[in-house]
């Protein structure tokens, strides 16, 4: 079957399904990613309970990991990011966002730097790991509406830092 929600998220897949007749009676693989060293951010385990609310029968299968890597590699970026040689960072998911808190001491590290997240989703769980979201695309469909965010806020020309 194929699908395409009018809203490209997971809430919109959910809506898009709960349309269909006998929906209860299908069965969903879910390929997700294994997350290891990092909190799994909500969204995939959401839509999974979404999904099953909908009587839908679902099978999750780890397909990549997602984890953190050693934040000592990244000594020459977070100076850079510290000096105010980076304008912008740029995050599109909330497990980049947690690596990337881990990476850091404190706030006081990138306060000088503008945050964009790709959509929603990220946004929401950026802000309740307590970080300042400035832009968020509006169209989270493609990485070309993150960048048209981006771009459309006068950060054209900005150095980013994408995580």
């Amino acid at each position: 079957m194929d699908l395409i929600p009018t809203e490209s998220s997971p809430a919109g897949i959910v809506a898009e399904l709960a349309k269909l007749p006998q929906i209860h009676e299908k069965k969903v693989l879910i390929p997700a990613p294994e997350v290891v060293g990092l909190p799994e951010p909500d969204i995939v385990p959401n839509l999974i309970t979404d999904l099953q609310q909908l009587g839908i029968e679902v099978t999750r299968v780890p397909t990549y990991i997602t984890q953190g890597l050693n934040t000592s590699i990244y000594s020459i970026e977070l100076n850079l990011i510290r000096q105010g040689m980076i304008d912008v960072i740029a995050f599109s998911s909330t497990a980049e966002v947690e690596s990337f808190l881990t990476m850091v001491n404190s706030q006081s590290d990138y306060e000088n730097c503008i945050i964009a997240c790709f959509g929603p989703y990220t946004t929401a769980n950026a802000r309740k790991l307590g970080v300042n979201v400035s832009i968020v695309a509006k169209d989270y469909s493609s990485f070309e509406g993150f960048a048209e965010a981006m771009s459309t806020t006068g950060y054209a020309y900005a150095r980013f830092f994408p995580v």
